[in-house]
């Protein structure tokens, strides 16, 4: 038993516990990169890896990681240092998160890595090339900077969330939030929401800028959700669609077999032997669609909010299968990039895991949105101010604001909100810090109560 105050002791137990978390990482890394090495690829991977080679960017993707993927390919020939990268993060920033929990926490601290490693979650959505992957490792490391104090690092890793994808703001939000209230220079309220206003404005100003320098065409991110909205509202009420802009290409019939509650992939990008509406008609025609939303959707409340609710079920798979739990492979592309070990027992017992799992809780989103929801109400009770508590918040509202802005039910979304479900608790391991919100004379009294006389300072 290790004697608080043996620095000997406690120097023996700080290296265990280093060494077996490392171990973990280590082991885990290896595995999932071995078994998906140069990383899955999507049809979006793809396009962004495509971009990034070409050096002609738009911004349905952000061109910041479509650079960094293409970088990677024309100089090691793949994308799989993004893949090592995004696998580091998600591990070694949990294991940040649990080298500081209590000394006689440390099975618990590896069971809990154990744990989330190996969640088919966690590295099924981890080994795929997408920004929602790979937000969901710099968010990690953004909670872990700040739970060491470095503020500094946790800001710049939160320009990088920003660049990584449009809605990364609701994330990033409340960490920006603990951050400012943390700074030991921000010592009055009004300085501090005065610094947080700015640094919301400079954190939105970001993916601008980077737009700007890579020359990126904007293809209006706006659109595609105006689409899916204003298509469930001419299907309910047919007889708005005749002063519809799209009424020359596509009929209320075709809209209705293309259209889909889950996703809007099929009503733009379909195959069925039937018109859809064009995407380059859409992205050239953005002022008209945006004002004729604008024009339709209070006259249809109900049925706006109707296909909403039902595609945000549809996204925390509360019926029926996991809609897109994850993806299987690298599709098929112009560089002749496959999975390298794709036949090797590693991968397919990966693989089986997978499709065992597909449609359990691991993929459920309304688990996750319900485990984040706890969190954050326990700790609002018992850790008002934590960084705990603003790591669940953050990994919440990500989920909930997209109740009005997604247009697919891809699980993928959601991959922050269950990794900050594993950093929260990660922090409950913790020893209970004081919160960082400002504190009036009482809540001062009370703290110094509970902390008991002040020693005298030395000459």
């Amino acid at each position: 038993m290790m004697h608080p105050g043996d620095p000997t002791k406690e120097k023996l137990h700080a290296r265990l516990r280093d060494l077996s978390l490392g171990a973990v990482v280590l082991v885990w890394v290896t595995l999932v990169f071995w078994a998906f090495t140069p990383g899955l690829m999507s049809p979006d991977s793809l396009s962004q890896y495509s971009q990034g080679l070409s050096g002609e960017y738009s911004n349905a993707h952000p061109p910041a990681m479509s650079w960094l993927l293409g970088l990677f390919g024309k100089t090691v020939g793949s994308p799989w240092p993004f893949l090592l990268i995004d696998l580091l993060a998600l591990s070694v920033g949990m294991a940040l998160l649990l080298r500081k929990a209590r000394p006689r926490a440390l099975l618990w601290s590896l069971l809990f890595l154990i744990g989330y490693l190996a969640l088919p979650t966690t590295w099924s959505l981890g080994a795929v090339l997408w920004k929602d992957s790979a937000i969901g490792g710099v968010l990690l490391l953004t909670v872990a900077a700040l739970h060491y104090g470095r503020l500094r690092i946790a800001l710049e890793l939160m320009v990088c969330s920003m660049l990584l994808r449009h809605n990364a703001i609701v994330a990033v939000a409340p960490l920006l939030v603990f951050a400012i209230w943390k700074a030991p220079a921000l010592t009055s309220a009004r300085v501090r929401w005065v610094a947080l206003a700015g640094g919301l404005v400079l954190l939105n100003l970001a993916p601008k800028v980077a737009d700007k320098v890579a020359r990126a065409q904007d293809l209006c991110a706006v659109c595609v959700p105006a689409v899916f909205d204003l298509a469930a509202v001419y299907i309910d009420s047919p007889e708005l669609f005749p002063n519809s802009v799209f009424a020359n290409d596509v009929s209320v019939d075709e809209l209705k077999v293309s259209f889909s509650p889950a996703t809007v992939v099929f009503l733009l990008w379909g195959s069925e032997p039937v018109r859809h509406i064009n995407p380059e008609f859409v992205f050239s025609h953005r002022k008209e669609i945006l004002t004729e939303w604008v024009a339709v959707i209070p006259q249809r409340p109900w049925a706006y909010s109707k296909s909403r609710l039902a595609l945000f079920a549809h996204l925390l798979g509360i019926k029926g299968d996991v809609f897109y739990a994850f993806h299987t492979g690298i599709d098929a592309n112009a560089w002749g990039l496959t999975v390298a070990h794709g036949d090797g027992w590693v991968h397919q017992k990966l693989r089986a895991l997978q499709e065992y799992s597909r449609n359990s809780l691991a993929f459920r989103g309304w688990f996750w949105l319900g485990t984040s929801a706890a969190l954050c109400a326990l700790l609002l009770w018992r850790r008002r101010g934590s960084l705990a508590m603003y790591t669940a918040l953050s990994g919440f509202l990500f989920t909930v604001t997209l109740v009005g802005v997604t247009t697919s039910s891809d699980f993928r979304f959601l991959f922050w909100t269950v990794v900050s479900c594993f950093a929260a608790g990660a922090l409950l391991l913790g020893p209970s810090l004081p919160h960082v919100a400002p504190v009036g004379p009482d809540e001062e009294a009370v703290a110094q109560a509970h902390a008991g006389p002040r020693q005298p300072t030395q000459p």
